[in-house]
């Protein structure tokens, strides 16, 4: 896995990148969120991610950026997993609580490259 401002790209698949946006919240989950989508669009080795987020806002702006941006680029599916203790380590200490307290579940887009 690499490390850049903080955020974790971890590989799941050979293919598949999984970007955790932690207890981020706008205007900075969007940030993180579109640099992602550039990155997958623009690196041949990727053919998918996934991004994780607590932050509701990417439901609306990850659509609307991929259509606005990124014809290239499916929004396969859209889950939500738990929170863990896991994440609240992580996110303990590094955001203000009332960024996550109250959260249950995360979010999870799951974006793939068109083929052609």
């Amino acid at each position: 896995w690499t490390k850049k401002n903080n955020l974790r790209f971890f590989m799941t698949t050979p293919s598949i990148s999984t970007l955790n946006l932690l207890a981020y919240r706008c205007p900075d989950a969007a940030k993180y969120m579109r640099f992602a989508v550039n990155r997958l669009s623009e690196d041949k080795e990727m053919d998918g991610l996934i991004i994780e987020t607590i932050e509701p806002s990417v439901a609306r702006d990850l659509p609307a950026f991929l259509a606005h941006m990124h014809s290239d680029i499916l929004l396969q599916k859209t889950d939500s997993r738990p929170d863990s203790n896991d994440d609240l380590n992580q996110w303990d200490g590094r955001f203000d609580e009332e960024d996550y307290e109250g959260i249950e579940n995360i979010s999870r887009y799951h974006l793939i490259k068109k083929a052609g």
